[in-house]
């Protein structure tokens, strides 16, 4: 009866880190679908009306996808303390602390070098380019997910199935 509780608990556990590696790949995907979003709320509000940098923040910590609002109210909190900081500076610093991948992180350092340094168009432009970037590699995410989910999840669930039978 031991052996087979055993193997149970083993099973269940194997299976759940199969799972857990599959809902990650989910999580990669989620993310990056929602930066897409705000650097497209981003490009909306900045060609309805000028707004400064700290304001943008604010307004994203607000209205960004959920899973983003956090990190943008942590932006704008940065950009309220006083110091003698560039605001592509505090965005850089802001961006380095981001739970991405550094393909993302790249996207998200070079987005905050290039806001407020050119005109409106030449913004909106690398806005559109960023939006882009994020849109390959969302697609590129949405397919490794469908690709790898799924044998992650039945991976976890064989392999402890396997060691249960090896252990009966």
């Amino acid at each position: 009866m031991l052996r087979i509780i055993g193997a149970l608990l083993l099973t269940g556990g194997t299976t759940a880190f199969g799972l857990q590696a599959s809902a990650q790949l989910s999580k990669c995907v989620s993310v990056i679908a929602a930066w897409r979003m705000a650097v497209e709320q981003l490009q909306a509000e900045m060609s309805c009306r000028v707004r400064a940098l700290p304001e943008l923040a604010a307004h994203l910590a607000d209205n960004a996808p959920a899973i983003l609002r956090g990190d943008f109210q942590r932006l704008a909190d940065m950009f309220e303390r006083p110091n003698d900081e560039r605001y592509a500076q505090i965005w850089t610093r802001w961006a380095e602390g981001l739970p991405l991948h550094a393909e993302e992180s790249i996207i998200i350092i070079e987005l905050g070098q290039l806001l407020g340094r050119y005109e409106l168009d030449g913004q909106l432009a690398a806005l559109d380019s960023v939006e882009a970037r994020l849109a390959q590699i969302e697609e590129r995410a949405q397919v490794r997910k469908d690709k790898l989910s799924r044998l992650y999840a039945v991976s976890g669930l064989l392999c402890g199935a396997a060691a249960a039978v090896i252990l009966l």
